[in-house]
């Protein structure tokens, strides 16, 4: 029987572009009992309503206004709660140098509210969604990330040897997602203005909102408490997506923005690759010194000396690879001739 089966299950941040798509697969495809939407955009929420009613006898959602800076409406939330995904974050890098203090409240502060309120209600499982910023953190939105993965990790001391767990999921950019650089692209070609770029060599990684979903269904039944997953993604050039995304649209190189931005992103550093496996397409980065009973075994293949997955490290998408991903995460790119954006 599948974790969960018949599981009530909690997704802050439940209206981004992630906690939609995990609810829909969550209702259609994992036999969950019931599943809440907590979020503070109460829009959103009534979007996703229109969708997926909370009203009537087969209703299997709930929707709940709240903040995970909030601690309190976070406990009234997980009274009854099975598995909890902890999406909610502040994401944007080019903020890291106007509002860290924000970052710190929402993705670190946030994560540590998740946990006692997980810890208070006999949350079964937890599991945080992180981010390759967070490995050698350059900005405060990788180091409030950073920061956060550590706390999940010690959450599971904090449980006491009860079956309680918290472990997290760690990977790169979704295609298409609120705020994505495809989106930016759009507005360019819409305008009429050359398509922005920050440097011709940037790299990152990049994958579908499903795979993203898949990947975190996935750890939450392996998970035993303290793993932080990962999977081998995509390593794309931006300049690649770019010319599969809009082939005979100008574009202008912008340079680095402020806050923090790589030119290349890194999923597993070399003093990470040293506690971690490689099972097929995916990664496991394992405690280095749990001290709780979690009763694994560590699975797959030790990562050879001094190795990193990093996104300028080959082999990179081709163009055929990039528009399968394209067409996987149902991007339509944006004409000169077409009236509005068409995203998925």
């Amino acid at each position: 029987m599948s974790i969960w089966e018949d599981a009530t299950v909690l997704v802050t941040g439940g209206t981004g572009w992630f906690g939609r798509a995990f609810v829909e697969h969550a209702l259609s495809h994992l036999k969950v009992r019931s599943i809440r939407v907590v979020s503070r955009d109460e829009h959103k929420q009534h979007a996703m309503r229109q969708r997926w009613p909370d009203t009537g006898p087969d209703s299997r959602i709930r929707y709940l206004v709240g903040d995970v800076r909030d601690r309190d409406r976070l406990t009234r939330a997980m009274h009854g709660v099975d598995l909890c995904v902890h999406a909610a974050a502040l994401k944007r890098v080019e903020g890291s140098s106007t509002h860290a203090r924000e970052l710190l409240k929402t993705n670190t502060l946030g994560t540590a509210n998740v946990i006692d309120a997980a810890l208070d209600c006999g949350v079964r499982r937890t599991i945080f969604l992180s981010s390759d910023k967070a490995a050698l953190a350059t900005n405060a939105y990788g180091k409030s990330k950073a920061l956060a993965e550590d706390l999940i990790i010690e959450g599971n001391t904090l449980a006491g040897g009860r079956d309680v767990r918290f472990s997290a999921v760690k990977y790169g950019n979704i295609l298409g997602s609120t705020g994505s650089v495809l989106h930016l692209w759009d507005a360019a070609v819409a305008a009429g203005r050359p398509i922005p770029l920050t440097d011709e060599r940037m790299t990152r990684f990049y994958m579908p909102v499903n795979r993203a979903v898949g990947l975190v269904a996935w750890a939450v039944g392996f998970m035993r408490g303290g793993e932080i997953f990962s999977a081998d993604m995509p390593r794309v050039r931006l300049l690649d997506l770019l010319r599969v995304a809009h082939p005979d649209h100008p574009y202008r190189v912008l340079g680095e923005r402020p806050g923090g931005e790589k030119l290349h992103e890194t999923l597993i550093g070399e003093d990470e690759a040293r506690h971690a496996t490689e099972i097929p397409g995916r990664f496991i980065i394992w405690p280095q010194q749990p001290d709780w009973d979690a009763h694994y075994t560590r699975i797959g293949v030790p990562l050879p000396e001094g190795y990193a997955l990093t996104s300028n490290t080959p082999p990179f998408a081709g163009a055929t690879q990039i528009q399968t991903l394209l067409d996987e995460a149902g991007y339509t790119p944006l004409t000169t001739q077409t009236e509005e954006r068409r995203v998925a």
